[in-house]
């Protein structure tokens, strides 16, 4: 299992629009159910599986790197060995 988590300290908005562009879209069925389940409770647990699958296209939305040097992407991450 892996958490995931928003970053409240990361203020960029550009990101979270992307996010929820592609999640209304349902092209990818996993990213969209992760990232519903995150943006509804904060921190979620998911299978290993899903966590790298979300994060690798997260890291692909504009605005993923555009947080302050403190808060540089807009979700935490824990991948669980």
């Amino acid at each position: 299992m892996a958490t995931i988590q928003v970053d409240y300290e990361n203020d960029t908005d550009g990101w979270w629009a992307a996010a929820r562009r592609l999640a209304d879209s349902g092209r990818d069925p996993t990213f969209t159910r992760v990232f519903n389940a995150v943006a509804r409770h904060d921190v979620v647990k998911t299978p290993q599986a899903d966590a790298e699958a979300f994060i690798a296209v997260a890291r692909t939305l504009p605005g993923w790197d555009d947080g302050h040097s403190f808060a540089r992407n807009p979700i935490l991450f824990d991948l669980d060995e």
